[in-house]
Order: C-alpha cells, then sequence, then structure tokens
C-alpha cells in the first residue's frame, strides 16, 4: 500500500503524504506553491478564472483536460501533469502564442480573468490546429468575462490558429515524451492511503475490487469522482468529509461498450468522453451533454455520479429514465442490476445499500421509428441548472396496456391496469393544458383534494365515466412511451402516453411538443381559493389552472404525463438549495 499522492506540477515533481482529503488544488497552488496566476473568482466551477490542464496517460496517450482548480480535489490528481499559466511563456519572459494573442486583440481588460481564458484557449490550440468559430465558443462555454466582451478573445483564438509557431517552442509538446515517461513511472496499481493533520482519511483505491472493499470497511465514504457537486460541498456548504474515496482514475469504470442493444456506460466516463459516442447514436442525448456546464465541467464530471448523487437538477437521470436504462451496483457481497426509475425513492435518497457504488450503465438503443427528445430550459443557453429537463421518449404503433412496471403502480396507489398514475407520495399537485389538436378540455377542469390524490395516486372518474375513459380520454393503443422530467422540484420518473383520438399531433404529441409547467401555487384547504400560479416562459407554456394547496415533498419517485389533450406533472416546489452542472459521486 502507497502513503504519497505523486504528481508532476508544470516540470517539478511533488509527492505529499501528509493531505487534507477536500483540499483543492487552486488552494494549493495560491496558498501553498504561490502560483497565484490562477484567480478564485466563484469557487464552484462556473466562472472559468481558476481553470488549469491536467494532463493523464489514456490507453497509452498523454491526453490534457481543462479543469476547474477550485472544486479539483488535490487527492485526485495522483499521477497527471498540472499545467497553470505560470509555465507558458519562455524563461527568457517570451510570451505563449496564445498569450501574444490576447495582447495583439485586446483581449484583456481587468485581468482577472485573462488566466483562465489563455488556459482554455491553450487547451484548444492543443487539441485543434483550425477551429471553427462554433468550436471555440464551446472551448470559452466554461470562462465569465464581464468587461473585455467576447468578440476580441475569439479573434485572439482565431489569430493563433491561422499562424501557428514550431512546436518546439511550446513546453508541453517539446518534452511530452519526457513527461510520458515520468507519469509512467508515478502509475501505481496499489492502493492509496493516506491522513490529513486533522486525522482526516483519505483512500485512492488501487482496482475495482479494491474499492468495493475498502467501501465495506467504510460503508458512509464519500466517494468522488470529478468533485463537480462535491466540491460545492466543500466550498460553499463548509462541509466536512470523511473519508473521501477517489475513483476517477479507475480505467475498468471508464469504458464504453457499444452493441446493437444499446450503450453501456462506466460510471467514471466523463461527459466530454460520453458526448461523441452519444451524439452519433442518440443525438438527442448528445445535444443534452453540450447544454452540461463548461468544457472544464464537462471534462471532470460523469454520467455514472451524476446518477449515483441524486441531485434532483441533474440532467442526465430524465434522458436515461426515458430510455428506460437500468443501473448496475455493485458491493463486496455482489452485483445487481434495477431499473433507473426505480433507483431514486425519495428526495435526495436513492437505492444503493451501504457499501454499494454505481458501476455501469445501460442505456438501450432508440428504435429507428421512435421518437426520443430532451429539452433543458434554463435562463441561459451555456453553463447553467436546469429550471426544467424534459426527456421523451414515444415509439408510434406500439400497442401496450398498462404501465410499463404494474408492480409500482399497485404499490404506489396507482392503477395497474389503466396505467393512469405512479408516484403516491410525489403526487402533490396537478396541472392540466388544453389540448391544440381537439381545443376541449379532455380531463376534469377540477381536481380533488391533494390528500385524496396522494392516497390514491389518480384522479376519480366525473359521475357516469369510466376510470379508464377519465384519466386517458383517447383509450390505450394509439401510442405508448415513456417521460421523465427533473427540474428545481426533483421531479423524475416514467409515464405511459395516450394521444388523443381527435388531435393531429396523434402519436407524434411527445416528441413534439413541449410541456408547460407550473413553477408553484397555492390555495387554502377551508376556501379553495386558488392564487395565480407561476408559469415559466411564454414560449414553453400556457397558463395552466391548479387548484387545491400546494405542499412540498420529498421527491417526485415519477412523473405521469398524461395524453395529448392535456399533461399533469407532480413536482416540488424549490427550496433554494444550492445544487450545480448536475455532480458526481457523493
Amino acid at each position: 500500500m502507497a502513503d504519497s499522492i505523486r504528481f508532476i506540477l508544470n516540470g517539478e515533481d511533488i509527492a505529499l503524504s501528509s493531505l487534507d482529503p477536500t483540499e483543492t488544488l487552486l488552494d494549493f497552488l495560491r496558498l501553498k506553491r504561490r502560483l497565484t496566476g490562477s484567480k478564485e473568482g466563484c469557487a464552484e466551477g462556473d466562472c472559468g478564472a481558476c481553470t488549469v490542464l491536467v494532463g493523464r496517460m489514456v490507453s497509452g496517450r498523454l491526453v490534457y483536460e481543462t479543469v476547474n482548480a477550485c472544486i479539483r480535489f488535490v487527492g485526485s490528481l495522483n499521477a497527471t501533469h498540472v499545467v497553470t499559466v505560470e509555465h507558458l511563456a519562455a524563461k527568457d519572459g517570451t510570451l505563449h502564442p496564445v498569450q501574444q494573442a490576447m495582447v495583439d486583440c485586446h483581449g484583456s481588460q481587468c485581468g482577472f480573468c485573462t488566466p483562465g481564458f489563455v488556459m482554455s484557449l491553450y487547451g484548444l490550440w492543443m487539441t485543434s490546429e483550425n477551429p471553427s468559430r462554433a468550436n471555440i465558443e464551446r472551448a470559452l462555454q466554461g470562462n465569465l468575462c464581464r468587461c473585455t466582451g467576447y468578440e476580441p478573445i475569439v479573434k485572439a483564438a482565431e489569430q493563433v490558429a491561422r499562424v501557428r509557431p514550431s512546436a518546439l517552442f511550446d513546453p508541453l509538446e517539446r518534452e511530452r515524451a519526457e513527461i510520458i515517461a515520468r507519469l509512467e513511472a508515478l502509475a501505481t496499481r496499489e492502493t492509496i492511503s493516506l491522513s490529513g493533520p486533522d486525522g482526516r482519511t483519505l483512500v485512492v483505491p488501487g482496482s475495482v475490487q479494491t474499492l468495493a472493499t475498502t467501501l465495506a470497511a467504510y460503508p458512509k465514504a464519500t466517494v468522488v469522482a470529478g468533485a463537480t457537486d462535491v466540491g460545492l460541498w466543500v466550498t460553499k456548504q463548509m462541509r466536512v468529509l470523511d473519508p473521501v474515496i477517489f475513483i476517477n482514475h479507475l480505467e475498468d469504470l471508464q469504458s464504453i461498450t457499444v452493441t446493437p442493444d444499446g450503450i453501456t456506460l462506466g460510471a467514471g466516463v466523463s461527459y466530454s468522453t460520453a458526448f461523441e459516442v452519444l451524439r452519433k447514436e442518440i443525438p438527442a442525448f448528445g445535444r443534452l451533454i453540450e447544454r452540461i456546464g463548461g468544457q472544464q465541467v464537462r471534462n471532470m464530471g460523469t454520467i455514472g455520479g451524476n446518477v449515483a448523487n441524486g441531485s434532483p437538477i441533474g440532467d442526465t437521470p430524465p434522458a436515461l429514465i426515458a430510455l428506460s436504462s437500468t443501473v448496475t451496483l455493485r458491493s463486496a457481497k455482489g452485483i445487481r442490476t434495477i431499473p433507473l426509475e426505480d433507483f431514486f425513492i425519495d428526495y435526495g435518497k436513492q437505492d444503493r445499500q451501504p457499501g454499494e457504488f454505481v458501476e455501469s450503465l445501460f442505456v438501450p438503443r432508440p428504435r429507428a421509428e421512435s421518437h426520443f427528445a430532451v429539452y433543458k430550459i434554463t435562463k441561459r443557453r451555456d453553463e447553467d441548472i436546469s429550471a426544467l429537463c424534459g426527456a421523451f421518449h414515444l415509439e408510434p404503433g406500439r400497442k401496450r396496456r398498462g404501465h410499463p412496471y404494474p408492480h409500482r403502480l399497485r404499490r404506489h396507489g396507482g392503477n395497474a391496469e389503466t396505467g393512469a398514475v405512479s408516484g403516491g407520495r410525489a403526487l402533490r399537485q396537478a396541472l392540466y393544458a388544453r389540448c391544440g389538436g381537439c381545443r376541449k378540455r379532455c380531463l376534469r377542469p377540477r381536481l380533488p383534494t391533494p390528500h385524496r390524490l396522494a392516497r390514491h395516486g389518480g384522479i376519480p372518474p366525473a359521475d357516469g365515466e369510466e376510470p379508464a375513459d377519465a384519466v386517458f380520454p383517447g383509450g390505450l393503443g394509439h401510442a405508448a412511451g415513456t417521460a421523465a422530467v427533473c427540474g428545481r422540484g426533483g421531479v423524475m420518473g416514467s409515464a405511459l402516453h395516450s394521444a388523443c383520438p381527435t388531435s393531429p399531433l396523434r402519436g407524434e404529441v411527445a416528441a413534439k411538443r413541449r410541456v408547460g409547467v407550473t413553477r408553484s401555487a397555492s390555495s387554502t384547504p377551508e376556501t379553495g381559493s386558488q392564487l395565480p400560479p407561476i408559469t415559466p416562459p411564454r414560449s414553453f407554456a400556457p397558463t395552466l389552472p391548479l387548484k387545491g394547496r400546494v405542499r412540498p415533498h420529498r421527491t417526485a419517485a415519477s412523473l405521469a404525463l398524461l395524453p395529448a389533450c392535456g399533461e399533469k406533472v407532480a413536482g416540488r416546489p424549490d427550496e433554494g438549495q444550492h445544487e450545480t452542472h448536475g455532480g458526481l459521486h457523493g
């Protein structure tokens, strides 16, 4: 067993035998190494002022990626090469071409954000000889500038791409063979275990099997892959984590397997790594990945961690649930696979037993004739958390009687025959919209009291109506599929769709129509008087009437979207909890 974290900082070998498990790379650079070029602006991975490069060996190749030093823990850096802005210029003071282009194009005013922009452009310069403007803008998604404006910075990127100097001038190109040899010498299959000054423990397991045994010994340990969420527990919530287990180096958790049936993603696969595969195999899913955080966050964050952490605003669970994905959990006792929908059982609570961790995810390949779409609604397009993220999967012409999981309907008080509602506890508010095709309200305009909804998990029919007609006016069999929605209210789950027989949308409703969601509303239970609901932007939803008192509840374990003639969403009012990017293992 090894007893030190070893890595290369610019050109210097670093070995740490005592380390705070949650010490950030930015604090280490600025406070202990006095490398103050990297700045702290937000301490949450949003502004990019702390951007550095981290190089690691991947399948025999040396790969450098931009990361946010403010939320990257030093304990995750074993056998890596950390490059800061101080390493770019020559020893005689000659600026690197990327730096010189920023000067020539007047890409800096106050200068606070400039080191981060330089490192992001440097990372792009290393990987793309002639980047398009779209690629430049994508590389800068994770960097914020409040005074210069982006046009001079984009021009600097274009200038340095046109006039590329000799590779011998660049320190990383010049020293690449040497760095590869040094990193290979630092790599180890041994488990690293050490403690900090206050006695808290840090563990870097040497293999997946060792990870399982370590978690059996420390069942309450915090597992960290990229720390895009866990990092904020430390920098914003000031949590004290002990022990901490780092898994970002485990290659067995970073595999991607594509088969005719679907895609298997290891829990340690980052968003950036998964992007190319998902864009090719499931284009709508690939477009969602581009909307998660900035490039630095996508280089650090993992899809498996986004699931394991169970953040109520995680962006990938809606898409994964809508595609009927499964999650494989592993522990020292064995391996089990469950539907991802069943993994989320309450607000902030997952079906993960002590000592278990997420090993992989299987995403079934959508049928060629099916419709799959994902919509992420945010205040700004890039690098913003979801106000609402909805995924919709519809298979026209496929007849299905009942909900995909009838036992869940029965257990939570739903109707297994009609597939009316699942979620029981989650059903605290219901929203209705008019159907654009038949121009009439196909569902009851009034709701029973919320406690009846919660207890029975469905909508009682009007006098003389059959339950199936009240809940699904179009009957079953027109179209079936699954849907999932996740927003600040923590709504996620699956549902059965049925198209209204008079609507021209028919089987395409879920794929073509965006869902309107009301954030919150309330009324007094004594009088039932209604307060105006709060609606999202006009382009996404009509005003949706709501009757009944809204009560905060823990998790929306599932969502039921009714037919084309009316959508119904179960949700939880926002409690103001700070989240970011859809995080990692926690």
